[in-house]
């Protein structure tokens, strides 16, 4: 007979990552978003790749042959293509294979630290001292000043974000 070994699962969606955390506390929004600080994205694996051929590519027509030079002028063009349309066909590959684009990972660690409360304190046109001033802005069409002020756990802001996401 085999023993088996639980091992935790990895969360998939943003929503299971986020509701995680949020059920861990600060502490396990903290833990997360210093993996998220060291974790690669997709261009980076990219442009990573690409000078690599690069260079090897320019190594190797220095010490063996000139023929050599297809394999930087072939990572050339894939610099190139990444750098006109923001994407590129070793990126999509990445990808495929798991890799995270800069956009999810920001959109990640901007809903880690909303969720932590680091956005709170940031004067925004609803939490403005000189009523005043506001009023004016209202006058000239601008946004008007809530009512009231609706409070969400930990759950429902990683449910709302996610929600945002898609």
């Amino acid at each position: 007979m085999t023993s088996t070994t639980l091992r935790p699962t990895r969360p998939t969606s943003l929503q299971d990552r986020l509701t995680q955390c949020a059920e861990g506390g600060v502490e396990a929004i903290r833990a997360r978003l210093d993996t998220i600080e060291s974790e690669w994205s997709c261009g980076r694996y990219v442009k990573a790749t690409l000078c690599v051929a690069i260079v090897v590519g320019i190594a190797l027509t220095a010490w063996h042959d000139p023929l050599w030079l297809i394999l930087p002028t072939i990572a050339g063009v894939f610099l190139l293509q990444y750098v006109f349309f923001n994407h590129s066909i070793l990126a999509e590959l990445y990808h495929a294979l798991g890799v995270r684009t800069g956009k999810e990972i920001d959109e990640e660690r901007f809903a880690l630290r909303a969720l932590r409360g680091d956005y709170h304190n940031l004067p925004t046109v609803d939490h403005v001292e000189d009523k005043a001033a506001v009023s004016r802005l209202e006058d000239e069409g601008g946004p008007p000043l809530p009512e009231t002020e609706e409070r969400y756990g930990p759950r429902e802001v990683a449910e709302i974000i996610a929600a945002v996401r898609n």
